[in-house]
């Protein structure tokens, strides 16, 4: 896989036709193919906190991880979802977020640990992928984050076959479910305090 550029995401950005793009397009474009492109746009709205987009996020979410799960590096859309006209501004937009994300990624991310990688690739990453998610739908304060990050850290670390990224993306994982379990027990005690 070549190494994505960001100065290449930002030159298609410049260069999108006045109509925009299907939405199929736009995904070939992105750092690391289809595959990894939906699994950020879908997890990133599912990040914002108090905005609870995670019922509309998780469900995608949850549809990637099983794609993982069979080893594709492409998503079976439905005709209708992948000729979806995506607007020149948003389009603009989605490829200079992707820029802005390959720059963070590409300096900090090197490939290491091949055989991490290698074993993460398709099943383990499924599974964290769709427990994240679920963990995500969660409705406690601040539970959407880590998780969402521990996400886009495996996404990051399988593009760019940083096996570091993805060893800290278990343990975002790791810290997401500590998170929500030491939440819900202090929601518990604290019913339990006014009973």
């Amino acid at each position: 896989m070549a190494k994505p550029d960001p100065e290449q995401l930002r030159a298609a950005a410049r260069s999108l036709p006045e109509q925009g793009l299907p939405l199929r397009q736009l995904l070939a474009l992105a750092p690391g193919g289809e595959l990894p492109a939906m699994v950020i746009l879908c997890t990133l709205p599912a990040a914002l906190p108090g905005l609870q987009l995670g019922w509309v996020a998780v469900p995608a979410l949850l549809y990637l991880a099983r794609a993982l799960w069979k080893g594709q590096l492409r998503v079976d859309l439905p005709d209708r979802l992948a000729n979806f006209m995506v607007s020149r501004k948003s389009a603009t937009a989605i490829l200079n977020a992707f820029a802005w994300i390959v720059e963070r990624f590409g300096s900090r991310c090197r490939s290491t640990w091949p055989g991490l990688v290698r074993r993460t690739r398709r099943r383990p990453a499924a599974v964290l992928v769709a427990a994240m998610s679920l963990v995500i739908l969660l409705p406690l304060p601040g539970s959407n984050v880590v998780p969402a990050i521990a996400i886009i850290s495996l996404m990051g670390g399988l593009v760019w076959r940083d096996g570091r990224a993805i060893a800290a993306a278990g343990v975002l994982a790791v810290a997401g479910i500590a998170l929500v379990a030491g939440l819900a027990w202090a929601a518990w005690a604290a019913a339990a305090a006014l009973a």
